[in-house]
């Protein structure tokens, strides 16, 4: 990500500061996407179907007990961007220009972080219970017809 960041820093700050918004809402992208496939039924009955069974299952177990997820891990990258861009505002001789820059340009990026993050949990919330009121009225649709 700095690597990324201070290249297209090169050619403009608002073009790095994109970049970033841009990288927060692809993790939240494929987290949401890793998390659904891990919780479909297709995930378990490809599961089933394969020959070593065992060796799918504890690898399967193994993430899932072990691992923690892109946006949380991304959560805690920025919480060390916003500890260290308060060293940085303290002692600014502490490190490099480009990597005052790009620290001092993500501080705030937690708070989009969380914004996106919220918005994305709301639809996905608003979606369920669409889906359910749609299912219930469609429910009690048939049963007046009957």
């Amino acid at each position: 990500m700095y690597f990324v960041f201070t290249w297209l820093a090169g050619y403009s700050l608002l073009y790095a500061y994109l970049g970033n918004i841009g990288l927060i809402l692809l993790v939240i992208a494929v987290d949401e996407y890793i998390i659904k496939i891990l919780q479909s039924e297709d995930a378990v009955s490809r599961l089933i179907k394969e020959n070593d069974k065992e060796i799918d299952y504890s690898s399967i177990q193994g993430l899932m007990n072990n691992a923690i997820s892109f946006k949380t891990e991304l959560y805690l990258f920025y919480v060390f961007i916003l500890i260290f861009s308060q060293i940085i505002e303290f002692s600014p001789t502490l490190v490099s220009t480009n990597l005052s820059k790009f620290i001092l340009a993500n501080s705030y990026s937690i708070l989009l972080l969380i914004a996106f993050d919220r918005i994305v949990q709301n639809f996905s919330n608003d979606r369920k219970r669409m889906n359910k009121m749609s299912a219930n009225f469609n429910k009690s649709l048939s049963q007046s017809k009957d």
